[in-house]
């Protein structure tokens, strides 16, 4: 996923989304992409920081200008800032293959488990969007994470439900299409 993150060039919306972390950064204000919440950017926003890019805060224009301007005008090394953007989403996507081993393997035992965890490392829409710095991978964990949470819950409802509740709510401030996992 590292080199997939080092050898890719930026998507359409990656740009915008590592501008916005960076505004985040440097202004805290939310002055781009106000159509999705910020928890996922500010994720994005922690491998920005590593990188220390050069902000020009008197851009003017939208969010793709703001991008642009960020990754390739302001005398920043744009694969540098990009492989950085992407390492928070990489360190995620690993982590939410735990959850789907150990999700399948509470539903089918440790072969289970195994079968699944595979299946979600070549599975072509993650080894696609897992290595990029876009919402889409830490969104969708967090929503199944908050399925396996509530499976779990049956047995621990004290426990579990309240931290179901908290990967529901971490994908809700994430992506607002996973709004209609809310009971």
């Amino acid at each position: 996923m590292v080199t997939a993150a080092r050898e890719q060039t930026p998507t359409i919306d990656e740009p915008v989304y590592v501008a916005t972390a960076a505004v985040y950064l440097r202004e805290h204000r939310l002055a781009y992409n106000p159509e999705h919440p910020p928890l996922g950017k500010l994720l994005i926003a922690a491998g920005v920081a590593a990188a220390g890019p050069r902000l020009d805060t008197s851009v003017t224009g939208d969010q793709g200008a703001a991008g642009r301007r960020l990754l390739y005008e302001s005398g920043n090394d744009p694969w540098r800032l990009m492989l950085w953007a992407r390492l928070p989403v990489i360190a995620l996507t690993l982590l939410f293959g735990l959850v789907v081993f150990a999700f399948a393997r509470d539903l089918a035992g440790p072969a289970g488990g195994l079968v699944a965890l595979a299946l979600y490392a070549f599975s072509p829409d993650l080894i696609a969007h897992g290595s990029l710095a876009t919402l889409d991978v830490p969104a969708a964990g967090s929503v199944l994470t908050s399925a396996w949470l509530l499976w779990r819950a049956r047995r621990r409802p004290g426990l579990y439900v309240p931290l179901a509740g908290a990967a529901l709510g971490a994908a809700v401030a994430t992506k607002m299409n996973a709004l209609p996992a809310v009971p």
